[in-house]
């Protein structure tokens, strides 16, 4: 076969990795189940267009063998979404001659992409492969792969960016190729190596030569695309990774975390903005007054905003908003924060007057929550017409989010080019991400157990302030948990503390209600229901449950549920309760559980500060009825001091921790890892927003 065939071979075998029915797009769960799993079984619960395959890796710390299973999905969304891989015709001129130098077998490279078969995180660096090109000398540092010489860089499967370090290997374009004279190359993709992101497709260059022979080499210096050295920061492109991916772009349909983090502040805006540092201020709204009886608020908009479509922000476009979130086909967490709103009126287009059938002293700060988007917009599950800094580029479902700078905006404009929020189903390839150059940012780790790779002088470890609560939430309608006896059984049951410290470490809080201690009305209440497995069992008796019951807990299946729900599991056995883990995807959580009710324990992340107040709401999806708890809530949001409302409140939270209304595992960490020539991003995370304007690239 000539070099030309072979470029031309290999072409189509990187695509076919890639696309394939098991190529790495197609990859949707990787499932470590200890012992070996019943494959049978799994591929008869799989879907027609599933494959499941077994996987087995030796413990790092145990030397013990491990067994699990990955499910591949041929009609995956990212392989529909999948458009191409830009390649380039062989040309012999690319061809460059390099010589292999060995090093000392002591120097290594941390690779994390073969933790996940049983490997440690450094691999041997056997020599340099050292070429010039263009009178510049590149060292390129070939670490041993099981007697191949591996090379990893980036191209457009791998956002076609990288960030160069003085040790490292420049990044090679997809039109890098190399072929030998006097030792022999081979190429091959390696999906099982890789991660289910269309990233990390790696290369291999196999020299059958001896030690120190001649090889030859292609490489284009730098990358195909994305900033070049010279570009100015104010053009920069921001790879942001994150484990939320949107369910659609609206967050009035069920966007879900994911909407807020990339759209909040950055392509939508509303009247207020709630900061990073939890103050809201004036955003769209230029100026607020409030009658003395707290019933009308009269706001005048800001008169020189435009939409992105190029509409004027008016009245009308505030009024629709509004109605878009109170609607009844709304499934906006804040929609019942605004049943107080009697009427609106817009007596020209920069007044709005809301008239309130009761004092709401939380008004201006759940505006904060509100978009306001053009009237004319129509659906914007898939589109957008904000007012924000940026525009929404383009959205490759199950991989990436782009936002493009707008050059249009009213006030300062961003001080980047772009934003791509690059998603990831699984946080042990989100850091991978990070630490090859593929991504700058994680707004969120997911795991203490990574930072180590992080202590260097590359990156900046940062921990800020969380709202984010991990919850067992039940289906408080439902037998058994309607009968708080059963709720508080299952609570002393578990052992939050060594909960939080499997999942994080030293890292994270302990916290007994649903209050953070960033709100105004946090108290200390985790001895409300203390782990006392004696006690659980007493409960369960009282309850009449002595010999235990069985229930189903439906478990998202991203970082760090699916962990979390097999330490419920074993906990629970403890005490007589078989827990059956149903594990679902975002899409089937917000439908099955949040929409339908259709559950009977669930665990989710709850992002926002403030929200307890969705304990008084009987409708909301876990159905916790207490007259009591209603009465205080609303009470409060008719308080005419927030001395009067945090009283309430603190009312309100001691009652549901008594009725153990849920179970609060635990209180995030909120850890932001980002490459240290990036500053100027958020590190609180509050309510999941993530402003991108401030983020410079140096």
């Amino acid at each position: 076969m000539s070099e030309r065939e072979e470029h031309t071979h290999w072409q189509a075998e990187r695509r076919a990795s890639v696309t394939s029915a098991t190529g790495n797009l197609a990859l949707v769960e990787t499932r470590w189940t200890g012992e070996r799993p019943d494959l049978d079984a799994a591929q008869r619960a799989a879907s027609p267009t599933e494959t499941v395959t077994p996987i087995q890796r030796t413990n790092i710390e145990t030397g013990e063998a491990e067994h699990g299973l990955r499910v591949w999905d041929a009609d995956a969304p990212a392989i529909r979404a999948f458009d191409r891989i830009d390649t380039y015709e062989y040309d012999p001129a690319w061809v460059l001659e390099g010589h292999f130098t060995p090093v000392s077998g002591e120097r290594r490279v941390s690779f994390e992409h073969i933790r996940d078969n049983g490997g440690t995180r450094d691999l041997v660096v056997p020599g340099d492969i050292r070429l010039e090109h263009d009178g510049r000398e590149y060292d390129l540092a070939a670490f041993d792969d099981g007697g191949t010489l591996l090379l990893v860089f980036g191209d457009e499967t791998t956002t076609a960016r990288c960030r160069r370090h003085p040790t490292a290997s420049p990044c090679l374009s997809e039109q890098a190729r190399r072929t030998s004279s006097s030792a022999t190359a081979s190429t091959s993709t390696r999906p099982d190596a890789a991660h289910p992101h269309p990233g990390a497709l790696m290369r291999r260059t196999r020299i059958l030569g001896a030690l120190g022979a001649v090889a030859t080499l292609a490489l284009v210096a730098g990358c195909a695309s994305g900033t070049p050295d010279d570009a100015s920061s104010e053009d920069a492109s921001i790879f942001i990774g994150s484990l939320y991916e949107p369910t659609n772009l609206s967050n009035t349909q069920g966007g879900g975390q994911g909407v807020t983090e990339a759209l909040t502040g950055n392509v939508y805006e509303g009247l207020y903005r709630l900061t990073d540092d939890g103050e809201v201020e004036p955003l769209l709204a230029e100026d607020a007054q409030v009658s003395d009886d707290g019933l009308t608020y009269t706001i005048t908009l800001r008169d020189d905003v435009t939409f992105h479509s190029g509409d004027p922000l008016t009245s009308a476009d505030v009024k629709s908003s509004i109605e878009a979130v109170t609607a009844e086909d709304s499934v906006s967490a804040r929609k019942s924060s605004f049943a107080t709103i009697a009427d609106i009126t817009t007596p020209d287009d920069t007044t709005v007057v809301f008239t309130l059938s009761q004092r709401s002293i939380s008004f201006l700060y759940n505006l904060s929550y509100v978009w306001i988007v053009n009237d004319e917009a129509g659906d914007i599950t898939s589109t957008e017409d904000g007012t924000g800094p940026y525009t929404l580029d383009e959205w490759k479902k199950g991989s990436t989010l782009t936002l493009e700078r707008w050059d249009d905006y009213w006030g300062e404009p961003a001080k980047n080019g772009e934003v791509v929020y690059t998603y990831f189903t699984d946080a042990t390839a989100e850091n991978n991400a990070l630490l090859t150059g593929e991504i700058d940012v994680i707004t969120s780790v997911q795991s203490p157990d990574s930072l180590s790779q992080f202590d260097s002088d590359e990156y900046v470890v940062s921990e800020g302030t969380s709202t984010t609560k991990e919850l067992l939430a039940f289906n408080d309608r439902t037998a058994p948990f309607d009968d708080a006896l059963v709720r508080k059984a299952i609570y002393s049951a578990i052992d939050t503390k060594k909960l939080l410290e499997s999942i994080w470490g030293d890292y994270g809080t302990l916290i007994g209600s649903m209050v953070p201690p960033t709100d105004p009305w946090y108290e200390d209440l985790t001895s409300v229901n203390p782990y006392d497995v004696e006690l659980s069992k007493d409960l369960l008796a009282q309850a009449g449950y002595a010999d235990g019951f069985t229930f189903t807990l439906d478990t998202p299946s991203y970082d760090p549920h699916p962990a979390v729900a097999e330490f419920l599991q074993s906990q629970l056995a403890e005490v007589g309760i078989t827990v059956e883990i149903n594990t679902i995807s975002a899409d089937e959580w917000y439908t099955k559980v949040f929409k339908e009710q259709d559950f009977e324990a669930t665990l989710q992340e709850h992002v926002n500060d403030r929200d307890v107040v969705w304990y008084g709401n009987p409708d909301f999806y876990w159905g916790y009825d207490d007259a009591d708890v209603q009465k205080w809530v609303a009470d409060a949001e008719q308080a005419t001091t927030t001395d009067e409302q945090t009283a309430l409140l603190k009312q309100v939270n001691e009652k549901i921790a008594e009725d153990a209304a849920s179970v609060w595992l635990y209180l995030y960490p909120q850890i932001v890892v980002a490459s240290s020539d990036l500053s100027g991003y958020p590190v609180n995370g509050l309510n999941s927003q993530f402003f991108a304007y401030d983020i410079v690239k140096s």
